[in-house]
């Protein structure tokens, strides 16, 4: 089934998409001491090099006072499903959901319709609940969150091809790092991992598509310029609504400026609803819905 977006910004910036799958892009498991006999061994020749692992803890920070305070954490990159079967078998409950990264790719037919895909979703991809982030734009990946600590994030490229497919695709990927997100999430457990995760509807769930309304941002911007003279009256007794509302333009330029967008009022529609929604919390409310998930991806196909 083919969804088609028409022009969304302009002539040029339509695109089309042919099918759309998601996947197990990365797990991790914490397995706690003592590992079970071989376990390794039969991993790696199974896995080969998408598998890494590391120490759980360090020695010297390890909580004797707990029980299995020390293990080792067992990274797995596109893990199949006799692999995460394995682990369940031989570990059984003596294992912890560490990390899940969820990838849906939305498969074109040309590079530059996953390039308007990609800058559609860069634009208008709005994760929810978060703290004080801010965004990372890199020359080819863009992440939701500059700091790689976070226990949720996301990241979306365009410049790979499909893993699955080698067709051009947008790559949007949902990390959660942490047995509480992944809890959260509803992605702690490998025998969840193990059948169809319903990707459509973790998507929903975790983002949705924003975009700024011009018309919300004018009126904001009246309103907190009324506001600010009302409330410094001594300051901006000699000034008129419109002085202070260039002041007030001011300051959001300054603090939506950064290397990737050089802010004027003409462009202020350029700017990532994200953007918008950490940076300037007065002009949240100027963001309003630009689609929904269905209307890109109606049906998402697991693939194990």
């Amino acid at each position: 089934m083919t969804i088609a977006i028409q022009e969304w910004d302009g002539p040029g910036t339509g695109f089309s998409i042919i099918d759309t799958v998601s996947y197990l892009d990365t797990v991790e498991v914490i397995i706690s001491f003592p590992l079970p006999v071989r376990l390794l061994s039969k991993l790696r020749k199974r896995v080969g090099k998408r598998m890494g692992v590391r120490d759980a803890t360090r020695p010297d920070k390890a909580n004797l006072d707990k029980k299995h305070a020390y293990g080792k954490v067992i990274a797995i990159a596109q893990p199949t499903s006799e692999e995460l079967r394995l682990i369940l078998e031989m570990c059984g409950s003596n294992c912890l959901v560490h990390r899940v990264d969820v990838a849906c790719d939305f498969h074109h037919r040309t590079l530059a319709e996953a390039q308007n895909c990609g800058e559609f979703l860069r634009r208008r991809g709005c994760q929810k609940w978060r703290g004080n982030r801010r965004r990372n734009a890199t020359e080819n990946i863009t992440y939701w969150s500059v700091d790689a600590g976070v226990s949720r994030n996301i990241a979306l490229y365009v410049d790979k091809p499909s893993r699955k497919n080698g067709r051009p695709c947008t790559h949007w990927e949902m990390r959660f790092v942490t047995a509480a997100s992944c809890r959260r999430a509803g992605l702690s457990d490998l025998r969840i991992l193990l059948g169809e995760v319903d990707a459509l509807k973790l998507l929903k769930h975790e983002a949705c598509l924003r975009t700024l309304s011009r018309h919300r941002y004018e009126k904001s911007l009246e309103e907190i310029a009324r506001c600010t003279k009302r409330r410094y009256r001594r300051s901006f007794e000699k000034k008129t609504v419109a002085d202070v509302e260039k002041r007030v333009q001011g300051l959001i330029s300054a603090a939506l400026q950064n290397r990737q967008f050089d802010y004027n009022e003409e462009a202020i529609h350029l700017v990532p609803a994200q953007e918008v929604y950490d940076r300037v919390p007065l002009l949240r409310k100027t963001l309003v819905e630009a689609g929904k998930w269905e209307e890109l991806a109606p049906v998402i196909r697991w693939l194990r």
